[in-house]
């Protein structure tokens, strides 16, 4: 397992990270105000809306009534401020992740084992294999 460590100074296991960015990249454009929500909650522990618990549970982000303290570190570190406005940033990096810039390089291609290789910018030694394409239910 290798682990990187997030911008807010907290380590997460890469390969999570990947995952989790990937949907909350998703969330911020889909779901704008539950993202927001989710980086208060991660910042002040603001109670989350019954709103944004159910956008939660879909995105199968909460352990029983909480939301998973690794996806809080990510969202945590994917915010930042650009004037009065939340943007996305890589959270490990803080690279701005608009005008298409999304994941940082992030792409799937099939490996000699039959499963997909996640490769983080360049070099074999950004890539990790999974047994599996990531899905988002």
């Amino acid at each position: 397992m290798n682990k990187v460590k997030l911008r807010n100074g907290i380590e997460e296991d890469s390969t999570n990270v990947t995952l989790v960015m990937s949907m909350l990249e998703m969330m911020f454009e889909h779901e704008h105000a539950v993202f927001v929500e989710l980086v208060d909650h991660a910042r002040t522990n603001t109670p989350l809306s019954a709103v944004a618990t159910t956008v939660l549970d879909e995105y199968d982000m909460l352990e029983g009534d909480r939301v998973y303290s690794d996806i809080l570190s990510i969202a945590d570190a994917m915010a930042d401020q650009d004037g009065d406005n939340l943007i996305l940033v890589h959270p490990v990096t803080g690279q701005s992740l608009s005008d298409g810039n999304d994941v940082s390089g992030v792409f799937y291609q099939a490996s000699a084992e039959g499963g997909p290789v996640i490769q983080l910018g360049s070099g074999d030694d950004k890539r990790f294999w999974m047994p599996a394409v990531p899905t988002i239910q």
